[in-house]
């Protein structure tokens, strides 16, 4: 396989894996992640048209794209990802940090990417494990 068929296939993958979290229920999921050498973090959410909910991926697929981005060569690993379904086909946009502002930590960015793409919508967080009922 080449770089690409395996890139390819690894992006294919996270959809199966979204596909088996979530019960087959994934048009309209975006995830937001950034990567670094120690951590994955951001977040998964599926657009319901009227509002937006905030989807709790496994850990599997966490580790999975950790340890695909880890395996990379350092020059070809990004920084953030935006991977969005629509209907039967996937999206990616890789983002390798050259306009970010060193500023900026990871949580508002985070924001700043999720207004960008939901807008105005209600984002429903549902309820965490461990919250009172």
């Amino acid at each position: 396989m080449t770089s690409n068929d395996n890139i390819g296939a690894f992006f294919a993958n996270i959809g199966e894996m979204l596909a088996h979290d979530t019960g087959g229920a994934i048009d309209g999921v975006f995830i937001y992640r950034e990567f670094d050498q120690r951590a994955i973090g951001g977040q998964a959410f599926r657009d319901l048209g009227d509002r937006v909910i905030w989807l709790d991926v496994s850990y599997d697929l966490e580790m999975y794209m950790l340890e695909f981005w880890e395996a990379l060569p350092s020059a070809e690993q990004w920084k953030a990802m935006q991977y969005s379904i629509s209907g039967e086909a996937f999206h990616v946009e890789l983002d390798y940090g050259e306009q970010w502002d060193d500023d900026e930590h990871t949580s508002d960015r985070a924001d700043r990417i999720v207004a960008a793409r939901f807008g105005n919508k209600q984002i429903d967080y549902g309820r965490f494990p461990g919250d009172p009922a």
